[in-house]
């Protein structure tokens, strides 16, 4: 039994390698290791089976799997329906550890999928379990598939200040944070979203690629806003 499990752990340490090696994606490396390591015990059970002189149950459970199946089936439903969702995650790849993403109100980072879950961390440090059927049968939002994600915030300009220049302020004050991309399409950006009453509404769109960041996404967010708050009160613009 000892040996067996050495081997299961052997198996799944191996069939990651390989594929971090070839398919550099950590999600389904550990997902398919811990699917061979669950094989290996398997097979070792059987063969446990014959070398006890026990080989008859082993043909009898094999000859039984039907029945098996369907007690099994009903018995342990929503395992089986999680198991065979990570199987179609794994090959689908909707999302890779690190990325991002929200299903069923949740927002967070992936950090791991088994066989049964996936893990995410919230922003707010909670550490949320998905089942994995429950991720394929309602609608997912990756917002880093490609490693960036948009943030934004708005400001309320009062109507004596001159909005174009309000704007460029805004503009020119971002670019100073190295950690803001500054490439085609992904520039930042501010606009006039709304009149109100009492004041015009100015939204500030930027871009962070998230995997070269080593600040807090939050804290750069706030560090923006702060420093955009007293450049436009620097230039006399009433907010």
């Amino acid at each position: 039994i000892v040996v067996f499990v050495l081997l299961a752990g052997l198996a799944e340490r191996t069939v990651s390698r390989l594929i971090r090696r070839y398919a550099d994606d950590p999600l389904i490396a550990s997902f398919f290791g811990r699917v061979s390591q669950v094989l290996v015990l398997l097979i070792g059970l059987l063969i446990m089976f014959g070398v006890w002189g026990m080989g008859q149950i082993s043909e009898k459970l094999l000859a039984g799997a039907g029945i098996l199946t369907i007690v099994i089936g009903l018995a342990m439903q929503d395992i089986g329906k999680n198991f065979f969702s990570g199987l179609v995650m794994a090959f689908g790849r909707p999302f890779k550890v690190g990325n991002v993403i929200e299903s069923q109100g949740l927002v967070g980072v992936v950090t791991d999928m088994t066989l049964r879950q996936t893990h995410i961390k919230t922003f707010d440090g909670k550490d949320i379990y998905l089942p994995n059927d429950s991720l394929i049968n309602n609608p997912l939002q990756n917002y880093t598939i490609d490693g960036y994600m948009r943030y934004e915030f708005k400001i309320g300009l009062d109507y004596n200040s001159d909005p174009g220049q309000a704007i460029q302020l805004i503009v020119d004050g971002i670019h100073t944070f190295e950690e803001v991309v500054r490439s085609e399409g992904k520039m930042p950006m501010a606009f006039v979203s709304n009149l109100s009453a009492s004041a015009m509404e100015i939204t500030v769109h930027y871009w962070v690629y998230l995997p070269g960041t080593t600040v807090s996404v939050l804290a750069l967010k706030s560090d923006i806003i702060i420093h955009t708050l007293r450049v436009l009160k620097k230039a006399s613009m009433h907010i």
